[in-house]
């Protein structure tokens, strides 16, 4: 248990300090939705475990899944630092728009992989935009294995049997009409349901 601001007990409605450690500070979905329970004793909240538990395993797979996606990201982008495969000569920020220039290769000519050009920005949102551009397929190949191990053991509404690669194809008003998306198709064990996309 860890020591917070005055509010009421949970269980007995008396002055409480004390929130439950395994789902304080889970990430919000939506404002308000992740305020855990807080009680005024030991004794108070093994008393209200039954009704808190369901919504404290909720709340603590979300604290997962944010640490999940923190580790994949940081993967990701380290692996990209070091095996960058774009000839990038400028960064620029205009208009609310970030352009990555770079120089063009024949289609023919295999990609030369080196250390990402940290020169061009100093900015870190900038930077990692440049490194995870088109990155969806290299993404999925690198991290799908640690995606599972991470997530391992995980119930619903977490549980998601990885399934075969399928791609999409956007249409509208984005000019993708030619490039494939690639997602995951994948199958919610606990209730037999498939097609969710992650």
């Amino acid at each position: 248990m860890a020591l917070v601001y005055l509010v009421q007990c949970a269980n007995c409605g008396t002055d409480a300090t004390m929130r439950c450690v395994a789902c304080m500070d889970a990430p919000e979905y939506q404002p308000g939705d992740s305020v855990g329970s807080v009680y005024c004793n030991r004794d108070c909240q093994k008393a209200h475990w039954s009704n808190h538990k369901a919504r404290c395993r909720a709340l603590g797979q979300r604290k997962k899944l944010l640490r999940t996606a923190n580790i994949l990201k940081a993967a990701l982008l380290t692996y990209r630092e070091v095996m960058y495969d774009v000839d990038l000569t400028k960064i620029q920020f205009q208009d609310g728009i970030l352009y990555l220039h770079q120089n063009q290769r024949p289609i023919t000519t295999r990609s030369k992989r080196g250390l990402f050009p940290i020169h061009l920005t100093t900015n870190i949102d900038h930077k990692e935009a440049a490194l995870a551009n088109n990155q969806c397929t290299t993404a999925m190949a690198l991290l799908g294995r640690l995606t599972r191990k991470l997530l391992e053991g995980e119930t619903d509404p977490l549980d998601y049997h990885l399934g075969k690669l399928g791609f999409i194809f956007y249409r509208g008003s984005l000019d993708y009409r030619s490039t494939g998306h690639p997602y995951w198709k994948a199958t919610d064990s606990n209730k037999a349901r498939s097609g969710s996309r992650l």
